[in-house]
Parts: structure tokens; sequence; C-alpha cells
């Protein structure tokens, strides 16, 4: 969650005010100290815009949305040179399947 949010360049203090829950537990939640409630945890995933199955990737098998959902979010960070450039890799690839 600490990579996702530093991306999304919203910092632990942002993301707290924004969950409703002291900084400390943010970072508390990211080393893997505590575990967020239910409440939270939805919280987390609505903030980061993410789906609950990214953030329990460690815990559960990856399926194949996950992976899509991740790199649709890396894209959407992408320059529109980049996108075009990525976009272009992918029909070559796809193209030799």
């Amino acid at each position: 969650m600490n990579i996702l949010r530093k991306e999304q360049r919203i910092s632990s203090n942002a993301l707290s005010e924004i969950c409703s829950v002291d900084p400390t537990y943010i970072r508390m939640i990211e080393s893997g100290a505590r575990t967020p409630s239910m409440a939270v945890f939805i919280k987390l995933c609505n903030a980061l815009q993410i789906s609950p199955g990214y953030l329990l990737a460690g815990s559960l098998k990856a399926n194949v949305e996950d992976r899509y959902d991740a790199l649709c979010r890396r894209m959407r960070g992408l320059t529109p040179k980049q996108a075009e450039m990525a976009a272009a890799m992918i029909e070559t690839m796809l193209s030799k399947l």
C-alpha cells in the first residue's frame, strides 16, 4: 500500500485524513504492524481507487482482473507520448501471438 500511495503522490497524513484515522495508524498498517478493520480497509480502497483484491494480493491468489487493474493504473500515470509508446508495444506483442 505504501508504494501505491506514494505513486499516487498521497502523503500518509493526507490518506489518514481521507480515511478519518490517525497518521500513525496508516504507517502501522503499511508496515504490517496492524491490520485495519473492514471499515478502514474499505476507506483505504476507496481513497486509493483500488480493488480490495489488489491490497490482498499477497494473501490471495492474483487474478487476471487485478493484473489488468494494476496495468491500467500504471497507464493512467503516463504522459501522452509514453502512453502511445506503450500501446504500440502492446499492439506489436499481441500481433505476434
